[in-house]
């Protein structure tokens, strides 16, 4: 099922919220290669283990650009990222429809499709495993 199409962000430290699952990687872009092309679309699908019960009412996600070369260093939207203090960046937030929620509990899976299109990025609740 898809998510709603909309994207909020918040503050995701300003809401009381139980994460159900932990932090997770849904998706990797690599644009390091400067010879290569930029990608302009692309999919991930992850399975996040459910470690709180409850009802999935959202999919938040943020960046974190790792910068390579001798700077390195890494910039991140992350609630807890150093970055966040005192910045404007927020976390994104993809509502799942009233009818598509569904209850976990701690050892269950949720599959969380991940897919980028130039410029939108877009989650889906695939299946229960």
């Amino acid at each position: 099922g898809a998510l709603s199409r909309t994207r909020w962000s918040c503050f995701l430290k300003d809401h009381a919220v139980t994460l159900l699952t932990p932090p997770l990687e849904a998706l990797r872009i690599d644009w390091s290669d400067p010879a290569a092309p930029v990608p302009l679309k692309g999919s991930s699908v992850v399975d996040a283990k459910v470690v709180n019960a409850g009802t999935v009412h959202a999919v938040v996600a943020w960046y974190s650009l790792e910068m390579g070369g001798d700077a390195g260093g890494e910039i991140s939207t992350a609630p807890d990222a150093p970055a966040m203090k005192g910045r404007h960046w927020r976390q994104s937030v993809w509502y799942v429809p009233r009818g598509a929620r569904r209850v976990v509990a701690p050892g269950e899976s949720v599959r969380v499709e991940a897919c980028f299109v130039r410029d939108r990025l877009v989650f889906s609740l695939q299946p229960q495993l």
